[in-house]
């Protein structure tokens, strides 16, 4: 805990970072164990069943996951307990997975320098909810096993009741400690047909009823991934690069391209 506490620690190891991608940051949260979970308590409950149809069928297919636990992270929430710099903590956190509430993004001015009214709407749904409930209850499950609590003084920052808290006291810690992870997508959501109601862009990533403009990024994704988002964002560009490579014809004799090989050079071609 001591290097989290420390201002000069950090810096130093900010600039071994920079430098040659060594020190400090080149060890701590490199290695943070993920585990993506089916839950059968959100899948036989209440809030699941009210879901429409083909929601519960995507839901239930072996490989979509109910939520997700990660630990070997930064003490990003004690409570009320104050953090020594001598002690060691053990951080764990819990993922809503297919989220159904959905957020917005709306303009706040005719003036494109003034920043958009962004409105995440988290947890707003009753399944997202329940499946929060349970994550939370599973990270404190879990970390109460023996291999954790040999080693384990106190569990902090956890709901009243700890193991054995209520649905209400969970949702209560979760309601008022709550934070994103930093993943938000789908606000330029890609669609097969121009009258869909929430699409703004096509399939080659051209923003409909506008010439000459495309949007390549995390916010063209139809649907959240079950995932952290950095290898989506990958495969959105390269099926981008892809896409143009092929309109433009960057591959034919004479014209030199990027490619995923890593061979690249100079567009010849006005996109």
């Amino acid at each position: 805990m001591e290097f989290e506490m420390n201002e000069e620690m950090k810096k130093t190891a900010k600039e071994g970072w920079i430098k040659d991608k060594s020190g400090k940051l080149a060890e701590l949260y490199c290695g943070v164990p993920m585990g993506w979970f089916k839950n059968e308590n959100v899948l036989e409950s209440k809030e699941f069943n009210d879901l429409s149809e083909d929601k519960k069928a995507f839901l239930r297919q072996k490989n979509v996951p109910t939520f997700e636990i990660a630990t070997h992270v930064p003490p990003l929430f004690t409570g009320t307990h104050v953090l020594s710099p001598t002690d060691s903590y053990l951080t764990c956190l819990s993922f809503v997975m297919n989220p159904q509430a959905t957020g917005s993004v709306t303009l706040s001015s005719a003036d494109p320098s003034v920043p958009p009214n962004i409105d995440a709407n988290l947890i707003n749904h009753p399944y997202d909810r329940r499946v929060l409930i349970e994550a939370v209850r599973k990270s404190m499950e879990f970390l109460d096993t023996p291999v954790f609590k040999e080693k384990t003084v106190k569990m902090i920052g956890v709901p009243e009741g700890g193991v054995e808290a209520s649905d209400e006291s969970i949702w209560e810690h979760c309601r008022n400690n709550l934070f994103s992870s930093w993943h938000m997508c789908s606000t330029v959501r890609m669609g097969k047909d121009k009258d869909e109601s929430t699409a703004c862009v096509d399939t080659n990533f051209r923003v409909l009823g506008v010439e000459g403009l495309r949007v390549v990024d995390l916010s063209v994704l139809p649907l959240l991934p079950n995932n952290h988002t950095q290898s989506t964002a990958y495969l959105v560009g390269e099926t981008a690069a892809e896409k143009m490579i092929e309109e433009y014809a960057l591959d034919s004799p004479g014209t030199a391209s990027t490619r995923r090989d890593g061979g690249s050079g100079e567009f010849r071609s006005s996109l």
